[in-house]
């Protein structure tokens, strides 16, 4: 038991463990032993070993960690971010932890001026400037019902990229408008396709700049055309 509980302590020195009273202590992931529980005293119980070195049984752990709401943390996940050296507390939000992650990622990859209240925009700004261009090809969809804006299409022209939020059947909806021109409105040639408006849409709303542009037209010989494009993303460094 007592190499139990000094393996314990050398992990939590490797991961920059610092005790907090104000904070639940964290959890290394060890291999379940049984035993004497250092807090309620019985014995034998299928234990867990804290990074203070004791041992405790899953009762007790359950006392000194109560669940969680669901919009807040998980335990698991406030050990993650504490190990990357961020400094977090019991109420942390769980839509925070993927903008931790990010500033975590960013501190590793050196990047001063970024900490705990850095916000996704900041980030997206940071992360644009050390990053590339990611591009690929796809397709318009819905073009039978806009006709008059493919007609307007021409290979290499930038289509505007409009979000739906308030599509009714596609919240996510992400529509494309050939550009104003000269005695020329705008005109719609048709969405993205669902699976990119999953990806894409939380990404327009967080201000991301997607460019989409016409690669070719098909069905020369049909009576509804189509039309493929590029769509050309900034790569992001983290």
């Amino acid at each position: 038991m007592a190499q139990v509980r000094e393996a314990a302590i050398r992990a939590s020195k490797d991961v920059g463990f610092t005790r907090n009273p104000n904070l639940i202590p964290s959890i290394e992931t060890m291999a379940a032993t049984r035993g004497r529980c250092d807090a309620c005293g019985k014995d034998p119980r299928v234990l867990k070993t804290l990074l203070d070195g004791r041992n405790v049984c899953r009762t007790c752990l359950r006392v000194l960690r109560p669940p969680r709401p669901d919009h807040l943390a998980t335990y698991k996940q406030l050990d993650e971010l504490r190990r990357k050296g961020l400094h977090v507390t019991l109420d942390t939000q769980k839509s925070d932890v993927p903008r931790l992650r990010r500033v975590a990622r960013a501190r590793g990859l050196g990047i001063r001026g970024v900490n705990e209240a850095t916000t996704n925009h900041e980030l997206d700004r940071i992360a644009a400037k050390r990053g590339g261009y990611y591009e690929f090809h796809s397709k318009i969809r819905g073009v039978s019902k806009y006709q008059s804006g493919v007609a307007r299409c021409v290979k290499g022209m930038q289509l505007v990229v409009l979000r739906e939020p308030s599509n009714p059947h596609d919240q996510n909806a992400i529509a494309l408008f050939t550009p104003k021109r000269f005695l020329q409105s705008s005109k719609q040639v048709g969405y993205l396709s669902a699976e990119l408006a999953v990806e894409y849409a939380p990404k327009i709303d967080r201000g991301r700049v997607i460019q989409v542009f016409v690669s070719q037209k098909t069905g020369k010989d049909k009576r509804t055309r189509g039309v493929n494009i590029l769509v050309r993303e900034r790569r992001l460094a983290f």
